[in-house]
């Protein structure tokens, strides 16, 4: 049954050859109720009102816009898709369309689709804050763009930043030993990836000489971001806050060295940056290039994920940490390591956590030798959306000779779902070129060897930096040949793989990549190098 909503719209449009005004404010204040419910969750209601608007107006973009993200919420891309491509055909230069419809696509692994859909966007706006972030999100994950092809990418989105407007110096004191005050800028401080890194280093800044000050650009609160909160010597909430007003907090906190922690990822406040509120501004942790903007002074990397040579590619200088750029201190839900499962089923699984943007022809092509090569053995795939993307990839490996029996594809899940994957797991396989970081890690706190295949640049050396810093360099593979061997030779001694599951837990424990206190202790002399730099200048 129609709401009372619907019904008054429905009113004022059979009205409208006596009131267009009327009936065009009617469509408007439908509408914005329509995107309000669907951004509540209120699904069906959103839709009722969409429905009954086109019945009346087929040609209201605004109304199939509002249907497709309905769709896409109830993770039905393929509807999604076609309600997008509904409105792009009403109101074909707008960029938001041709962004949401690129989000679709790319939710199909339809990625030549989304890529295509992410330019235009960006050819019609070049300054829309979500359309060229999606288009270098998408590049990264994807072996066809190679790393100087993304690295003008991201300093063509850069440009569009230019004539920002700045205000005149700082008037820091230059002191170049004092207590310094930290800014991180991110809206992962949360349940997330990234807000499970930087929470240990916020616990153990040595706070006399580093106070640190959290600015938090989501509405979304839970028990990390309240742990967080009392962890930080300063907390702002920063969400639906404009630039100037996120840069006025930041002068007024007098940050002397401000991070990003989002990159180009969803969420980031980089046009923030462009303004250059701090006198020193650094990007860590959370994206895998460059940003592409001369207003940030430093990336923090380590030497093994961007080797000599690597600047090349970067706006930023780089400041390589001693040892890895991460450090993996694990949630406390994670359960127990368990057995090995081949023990238990008689065949092994190999497995992979990664999104499924991160699959492409030549993964499933090494996959589906590993599978060759190990008989009975089994490929677990999680985070791929159902529908068209599972059809796709399974129908990539078909074509290789691997039935469907073979394959246990898995759609995302809630994080405790999530974890347990992990205990029917023998062997993780590393995506390439975009390498994981949190699965990997979390794959290793489970017991789970991960090989992983180094390339050349940043994306694909992730794996190499984390498997050195916990001590299993023999699980890095230097060519497809070499890859497909090391996961073979794991499967193919289980009482080994047994062993090295029973004890890679504590074994991570006694690595540097699980060493909060020396990492941090790198951290704050980075920032001391920063900082001593700028106040020579």
């Amino acid at each position: 049954m129609l709401s009372k909503l619907v019904n008054e719209a429905w009113k004022h449009l059979r009205r409208g050859e006596r009131a267009q005004p009327q009936a065009r404010r009617a469509h408007r204040e439908q509408l914005a109720q329509a995107r309000r419910l669907l951004e509540q969750g209120e699904l069906g209601s959103a839709h009722d009102i969409c429905a009954a608007l086109l019945a009346a107006d087929p040609g209201l973009a605004d109304a199939w816009n509002v249907l497709g993200g309905i769709a896409f919420k109830q993770r039905d891309f393929a509807l999604a898709a076609r309600h997008f491509a509904e409105a792009i055909a009403q109101a074909p230069e707008r960029a938001d369309l041709h962004n949401n419809y690129g989000y679709a696509m790319a939710e199909q692994f339809r990625i030549g689709e989304a890529v295509a859909a992410f330019r235009r966007a960006v050819e019609i706006d070049p300054r829309d804050p979500s359309a060229h972030p999606n288009l270098l999100w998408l590049m990264n994950m994807r072996p066809e763009f190679s790393a100087e092809e993304r690295y003008r990418e991201h300093c063509r989105w850069a440009e569009s930043l230019a004539g920002t407007r700045r205000l005149p110096g700082h008037g820091h004191d230059r002191d170049p030993e004092r207590a310094l005050r930290i800014g991180y800028v991110s809206s992962d401080f949360r349940n997330h990836a990234v807000g499970h890194f930087i929470e240990p280093i916020l616990a153990h800044h040595v706070k006399a000489r580093f106070a640190a000050h959290c600015y938090s650009n989501s509405g979304e609160r839970d028990a990390a971001t309240e742990r967080m909160r009392a962890l930080a010597g300063g907390w702002r909430d920063i969400a639906g806050l404009s630039d100037d007003g996120v840069e006025a907090l930041v002068r007024e906190d007098r940050i002397d060295i401000l991070i990003d922690l989002s990159g180009h990822t969803r969420g980031n406040r980089l046009r923030v940056f462009a303004r250059r509120p701090a006198p020193v501004q650094v990007t860590f942790l959370g994206y895998p290039a460059t940003t592409g903007m001369s207003a940030i002074d430093y990336r923090l990397t380590d030497a093994l994920a961007d080797p000599p040579g690597a600047e090349r590619h970067y706006r930023e200088r780089l400041c390589r940490l001693p040892r890895s750029l991460w450090c993996y201190c694990p949630r406390e839900d994670m359960p127990d390591v368990g057995r090995l499962p081949a023990l238990a089923c008689g065949q092994v699984t190999f497995g992979s956590m990664n999104g499924a943007a991160k699959l492409n022809a030549a993964v499933i092509a090494a996959w589906s030798l590993i599978l060759e090569r190990v008989p009975a053995s089994r490929l677990l795939i999680a985070t791929v959306p159902r529908g068209e993307a599972e059809r796709r990839i399974r129908a990539e490996f078909a074509r290789r000779g691997v039935g469907a029996e073979r394959l246990e594809i898995i759609d995302r899940v809630e994080q405790r779902e999530y974890r347990k994957l992990f205990a029917r797991v023998d062997i993780a396989l590393d995506p390439f070129p975009c390498n994981g970081g949190t699965t990997t890690c979390e794959s290793l706190w489970m017991g789970v060897p991960a090989v992983t295949l180094a390339g050349e640049e940043f994306r694909s050396r992730a794996g190499l930096s984390l498997l050195t810093a916990a001590g299993l360099p023999d699980l890095v593979a230097r060519s497809v040949e070499e890859y497909v061997g090391i996961a073979a030779a794991l499967a193919g001694d289980l009482a080994a793989l047994a062993a090295l599951r029973a004890g890679l837990r504590e074994r991570l424990k006694g690595s540097p990549l699980a060493d909060i206190g020396g990492y941090v202790a790198a951290l704050e002399a980075a920032y001391r190098f920063m900082w001593r730099s700028w106040c020579r200048a």
